[in-house]
């Protein structure tokens, strides 16, 4: 017998639409941006249209590539609560302590 599907959390759909909503006002929403963000990440144009799209959120490398690139995606991911906990336990600076670059 199989499972009915689960929803995802809402917090699945809000990382979502935060890297959705910072790769848009970063790179704006054409295919050019689209191709940017998979030579960044290596990832499928199915997979980055995803991203675009908020409808999955990108995970592991994918996100580290993303945020190695784009600030903006960094100082919009980092206030998601997974983000503030993972900086609070760095011994490093902020992102608005950072120096640029």
């Amino acid at each position: 017998m199989l499972h009915p599907p689960l929803e995802r959390p809402p917090d699945h759909a809000k990382y979502a639409a935060v890297i959705s909503a910072a790769l848009r006002k970063e790179l704006g929403n054409t295919h050019c941006a689209a191709k940017t963000v998979m030579q960044w990440t290596g990832a499928s144009e199915r997979t980055v249209k995803y991203w675009f799209a908020g409808t999955k959120g990108p995970s592991g490398e994918h996100l580290v590539m993303l945020a190695h690139h784009s600030d903006t995606v960094l100082t919009e991911f980092l206030p998601l609560p997974v983000g503030q906990a993972f900086w609070e336990t760095m011994p490093c600076p902020k992102p608005e302590q950072r120096r640029p670059s």
